[in-house]
């Protein structure tokens, strides 16, 4: 989401949707929240139905866990969730991409905390969300776009587009 930021404001590319950078908006450019993500836990469907009585927090302790990468903005929201819940997982993967965490899950390697977007769905019935207890850390998914472009209209419309369709 960086590097697209970086690419809008330079004017390589019109629009982009990404996670909110963590830095002042370039001025260059505007930002549009499309839709927020707050963790959630996805286990595959037998643990869902197998351990129907555990909580989030006792699956996160007792299950093989694929965690979200700490090097990406995403796995430091997950780590941050972990460490203010006092959860040390039993860790087996580390990866820095949500559909491969979820592919993972869906085939039985473990249980992973994670965003609950919108590329989730694409899986279906193969993982399951199990809701966390209390309060989460959540992830902002939105427009950028450039407001020197020769499009910027159009760019404004696909925002506002995206935002209706989302929420």
């Amino acid at each position: 989401s960086v590097e697209l930021c970086h690419q809008v404001h330079s004017g390589t590319l019109d629009i982009a949707l990404a996670i909110e950078p963590q830095f002042a908006i370039y001025k260059n450019c505007s930002w549009l929240k499309i839709q927020d993500e707050p963790l959630t836990l996805i286990v595959p469907p037998q643990y869902a139905t197998a351990n129907t009585a555990t909580n989030a927090h006792d699956l996160l302790r007792a299950s093989p866990f694929i965690r979200y990468a700490r090097s990406s903005y995403s796995g430091q929201l997950v780590d941050r969730y972990l460490k203010d819940n006092r959860i040390v997982p039993n860790q087996r993967l580390e990866i820095d991409s949500l559909l491969t965490i979820a592919s993972l899950v869906a085939r039985g390697v473990g249980v992973a905390l994670v965003p609950d977007s919108f590329s989730l769905e694409s899986l279906g019935k193969s993982i399951h969300k199990v809701p966390l207890p209390g309060r989460t850390q959540i992830r902002k998914i939105g427009m950028i776009w450039s407001n020197q472009s020769p499009r910027v209209t159009i760019s404004k419309s696909i925002a506002m587009y995206a935002r209706n369709l989302f929420n």
